[in-house]
């Protein structure tokens, strides 16, 4: 339950009774506190709860200020604290973002060690090579000039020992320039 930041000021039963139950409903940002803000309106003075954590307006909407006895005593209504919220939140997003990236990154990099390992010493692995690279004749499948060195993964999705069909035969520059986006458009 929310409650108000400062001490109840002077108001109608009715009033009372509004405020209480909007602070009595949770807010999207989990916040704690409001206030009682005056906020100008289509030129006309408002009164309002503003939430002190996300520094949205209560959906409960603006309280009419002639129930608010006191009313020119609250606080101006601050714009800096739903920009201050908004920025704190995509800073927050920034970071996660940052820590789940890295994160894939370790364990991307982890992968390729072990598949590097297991493609070096797996017996199963060298006979597939091998034949791919007999299937195109020994030639770059990329360039077709080069003798191929070479089994390139066009995808990864059918696991260590894919379908020779999923397999291309090329040269190592070729290779890496597969590997790089092929950012080049001179071939050999």
């Amino acid at each position: 339950m929310m409650e108000l930041s400062h001490p109840w000021p002077p108001m109608t039963e009715s009033q009372r009774v509004r405020v209480c139950d909007a602070l009595s409903k949770p807010t999207y940002c989990g916040g704690s506190q409001m206030t009682l803000t005056k906020r100008k309106v289509g030129g006309h003075w408002v009164v309002c709860l503003q939430c002190l954590t996300c520094g949205s307006q209560h959906s409960g909407g603006a309280l009419p200020r002639d129930q608010h006895h006191n009313w020119e005593q609250y606080p101006e209504w601050d714009p800096a604290l739903p920009e201050r919220y908004r920025d704190d939140a995509q800073s927050g997003l920034d970071e996660r973002r940052r820590v789940v990236q890295a994160e894939f990154q370790r364990k991307r990099a982890a992968q390729s060690a072990d598949y590097g390992e297991w493609l070096r010493a797996s017996p199963q692995w060298k006979q597939l090579r091998n034949r791919v690279i007999q299937h195109h004749h020994g030639l770059c499948q990329a360039c077709l000039l080069s003798p191929a060195t070479q089994v390139h993964h066009k995808t990864y999705d059918f696991g260590r020992l894919p379908p020779a069909f999923e397999l291309q035969p090329v040269c190592d520059p070729c290779h890496d320039r597969l590997h790089a986006g092929w950012p080049d458009a001179d071939r050999k």
